[in-house]
């Protein structure tokens, strides 16, 4: 049984090579790398035949492009204590792993996340933003994560890339990549950080830049994709839910929806589903902001982006 499992979902050939470089060149060994093919060609598997290595593992998720079921079906087939996601179009510096571990052991915390790097389509540096002071680490307490996170509306944490995570967690807490009963369209990141931190399990971040994040065109969180409204009005649930349970004073929420709601009327051309939670501005019922009209617009909001992502598909 590998120590980590390095986790692909692989949908694009264009920079996959170099993905599989930076895992296979980890200064950590103790780790299987899985990638799960989910194109439509054979693009994919054409990249992954010319590496030959004994911890790479290639499959094909059985439930192509369905959303979600890629990511789902690499966790189901990992054999690691830890899970290290990696997407195909970033790459992994030669310490991430090392480091991650290593911090994740010595303060027991079963999140675990470093800086990245922005890169252009060339792999150049665009910028290096970098939460934790630079050669130290730090443990994020729920208080300060609601506050700095979900308060600002700002993923400090970043990338699914950025993290290491103990496998048990994402197989113990009920829909760790959304919020309740909901199944989110862009923040699945941040759902899984808000997870991990409602039950009050322990996230530690390390000052180091383990890794890339690529900026290019076709990633699926550009501002022409047809779920980015999501990831608008998605801190808007994390938001309610922070004020209702204490961790954000109606002061902090009101402040934090004034910024989101100059957002949504930058958008509302092109997404035209935020003009409703425009109309809402923030407001809630009987001192409770997570009420049955927020979802009730939140579901019609995603009604409207499923139908914009099956019609760009076709």
């Amino acid at each position: 049984m590998p120590k980590v499992s390095i986790l692909v979902p692989a949908f694009r050939p264009e920079y996959l090579d170099a993905c599989i470089l930076s895992a296979l060149n980890q200064t950590f060994r103790d780790f299987e790398l899985i990638i799960s093919d989910d194109s439509n060609g054979n693009g994919v598997e054409s990249v992954v035949s010319k590496w030959h290595d004994g911890r790479l593992k290639y499959m094909k998720n059985p439930n192509r492009q369905m959303p979600g079921t890629n990511r789902d079906f690499l966790i189901s087939n990992a054999s690691g204590q830890y899970i290290k996601f990696l997407f195909d179009d970033d790459y992994l510096m030669p310490q991430s792993v090392e480091y991650l571990i290593g911090i994740a052991e010595q303060l027991k915390a079963k999140l675990v996340f470093h800086g990245r790097y922005f890169v252009d389509t060339a792999g150049r540096i665009l910028s290096s933003p970098l939460y934790v002071q630079h050669n130290s680490a730090i443990l994020l307490s729920a208080e300060e994560y609601f506050e700095e996170m979900i308060g600002n509306c700002f993923n400090f944490i970043g990338e699914p890339t950025n993290v290491l995570i103990d496998a048990e967690v994402l197989r113990t807490i009920p829909n760790p990549f959304g919020f309740e009963t909901m199944r989110m369209r862009f923040l699945t990141d941040v759902a899984l950080y808000t997870n991990v931190a409602r039950h009050g399990l322990t996230m530690a971040g390390i000052g180091y830049i383990g890794s890339a994040f690529r900026q290019h065109a076709t990633q699926t969180s550009s501002a022409t994709s047809p779920n980015y409204s999501a990831g608008l009005f998605e801190w808007e649930i994390f938001l309610r839910y922070a004020v209702d349970d204490g961790y954000l004073s109606v002061g902090q929420f009101n402040q934090a929806m004034k910024r989101q709601l100059d957002f949504y009327c930058n958008f509302t051309d092109g997404f035209p589903e935020l003009k409703s939670f425009i109309e809402l501005s923030g407001d809630g019922e009987n001192g409770r902001y997570f009420t049955e009209r927020f979802l009730a617009i939140v579901n019609s909001a995603y009604s409207v982006i499923d139908l914009r992502r099956n019609r760009a598909q076709r």
